[in-house]
């Protein structure tokens, strides 16, 4: 979660798929899933992507 809230606090990603993430992780948690799921690292990825395919990292 600390990855994640770096990117997210860090770099310019559109409200869209920040909101998006954001959903998804909490509803992740919410069923039962936890911080450390690959789940989360899954999203984490998918923002890793998004800067790579933007030329911000």
């Amino acid at each position: 979660m600390d990855e994640l809230n770096y990117l997210v606090l860090n770099y310019n990603i559109p409200s869209h798929i920040t909101e998006d993430v954001l959903r998804r992780v909490t509803d992740w948690i919410a069923s039962g899933g936890n911080e450390a799921d690959s789940y989360i690292m899954q999203q984490v990825r998918y923002i890793k992507r998004y800067l790579k395919a933007t030329n911000q990292i």
